[in-house]
């Protein structure tokens, strides 16, 4: 495995353990898939509009976040790597990156509410292919938005979100009175420094 391959595979590993169970895989999923979107669509969005860098490390480390607990919860972390690390990088304008990894996570939510409400399966084979292409498009996305930026890189994102969770947030591990009453200039602080 390659070092940003095993960078990637310490981090999920260590945030296994801040991930709220909530009883089945689907619901996990609906968990994961719903975070992905918000911190993707809306918060980085939000972030990248206002300009503010500081914000911008935080919602693509809360982001990778969700993407790769979908990668654990679906037993795909190797796809989800492989995807990300992919040398099949194609030039890509961000809008078609938008649009690849939203459709994947549409497919997602479609797959989910079978699971949920029509009692279907998962297939490994469609979620491995899902998983990897959200990898690769995350991977894309730092590239063609962020690349010109060097303090964006995977190694920092994925350290501030630790420094962020762990040491701030959920210092003494995952819970609701800690998701639901952030210390928010701490994580800031967190996040600076």
């Amino acid at each position: 495995m390659n070092n940003i391959g095993q960078i990637i595979t310490e981090y999920i590993n260590s945030m296994k353990p801040l991930v709220k169970p909530l009883g089945s895989r689907t619901l996990d999923s609906i968990h994961m898939v719903s975070g992905a979107i918000t911190e993707l669509f809306i918060e980085l969005g939000d972030a990248v509009e206002k300009e503010d860098d500081v914000n911008v490390i935080e919602e693509l480390g809360d982001a990778f976040f969700y993407l790769s607990q979908l990668a654990v919860i679906h037993n795909a972390v190797d796809s989800f790597i492989n995807g990300f690390v992919s040398l099949e990088i194609i030039p890509v304008t961000n809008d078609e990156t938008v649009t690849y990894g939203m459709k994947a996570l549409l497919e997602f939510t479609d797959i989910n509410k079978g699971c949920l409400v029509y009692n279907r399966e998962y297939d490994q084979s469609v979620t491995d292919g899902l998983i990897y292409n959200l990898g690769r498009e995350y991977a894309i996305m730092l590239q063609e938005e962020f690349g010109d930026k060097d303090y964006v890189t995977t190694k920092a994102v994925l350290k501030k979100n630790y420094e962020k969770l762990h040491k701030v947030r959920y210092k003494n591990g995952y819970s609701d009175d800690s998701a639901n009453n952030r210390d928010l200039d701490a994580e800031r602080k967190a996040l600076e420094d």
